[in-house]
């Protein structure tokens, strides 16, 4: 898959997002500017840039991941992805007190992704309670796995859970299973759009909108399995890029312009 056919898939389902984001050539100043709305707010106590910005590894299309903070206790944790001035933002809000839970179970639930994801960024706002937080994700990583190879295991792991679930689908693919895998695989912008840009993610979420009931699924599932099996196996990484590019046109409906989840 070219660069001129992302950049076409792009302008066809998420209007407004700028040339440079496209081509993952933002500047950190540029993304600073786009950010004010979430450091001036006096709400946010700590906030950290994430993904690959925050590790200068942004090659192609990445979106701009933030990790807000506040300490009212009425919020857990408050997803939403919105394109911003041209940038494609994933604000994520969390209160302390949800840290603290998450921190204490994240290893043996779903919210293990985000341990990952916050051992990798960078301080914007509030340095010492974010060093602090920071710290305590490290530790939590390294207790778990042994060392600075924990960020990597626990990727490997996650991806292994995903392939599980393909694998699972494979043997038994119902309608309904077709659809709430399809949901979960590609329902998420985020998701979508890491993969086309990186190839496979390390995880999946759960967006059950904007895509129908549709017998046409459990075709257009089994292409992307076909894909997906032979790219695990070393096959070519286009080919599931195509795949997605092609379920999304056919099922995508109107959800790519925003969306917002509370967990």
């Amino acid at each position: 898959m070219n660069g001129s056919a992302i950049e076409d898939f792009l302008n066809r389902t998420m209007l407004g997002i700028g040339r440079e984001a496209v081509r993952g050539r933002l500047s950190l100043e540029a993304i600073k500017e786009t950010l004010s709305f979430v450091t001036a707010d006096e709400r946010f106590v700590s906030v950290f840039l994430g993904g690959s910005y925050a590790n200068h590894r942004a090659r192609n299309y990445s979106d701009v991941d933030v990790y807000a903070f506040v300490v009212d206790e009425s919020i857990r944790w408050r997803r939403q992805f919105e394109v911003v001035k041209g940038i494609p933002v994933e604000l994520n809000v969390l209160s302390i007190s949800f840290l603290d839970q998450l921190l204490t179970h994240a290893w043996k639930t779903r919210y293990a992704a985000i341990l990952r994801a916050l051992s990798e960024t960078m301080i914007l706002k509030g340095e010492k309670l974010s060093l602090s937080i920071r710290n305590r994700v490290n530790g939590i990583l390294e207790d778990h796995a042994g060392g600075t190879q924990g960020v990597e295991r626990l990727s490997r792991k996650l991806r292994f859970s995903l392939t599980t679930k393909l694998t699972d689908f494979h043997q038994e693919p119902e309608s309904l299973k077709a659809h709430i895998l399809l949901c979960s695989m590609v329902g998420d912008v985020t998701s979508l759009l890491n993969l086309v840009a990186q190839g496979w993610v390390s995880n999946s979420k759960h967006m059950v909108a904007g895509i129908n009931q549709d017998p046409s699924c459990v075709n257009l599932l089994s292409q992307f399995i076909e894909c997906y099996t032979s790219y695990i196996c070393g096959g070519d990484k286009d080919a599931v890029t195509d795949a997605i590019l092609l379920i999304i046109s056919s099922c995508g409906g109107g959800i790519w312009s925003g969306f917002e989840e509370s967990f």
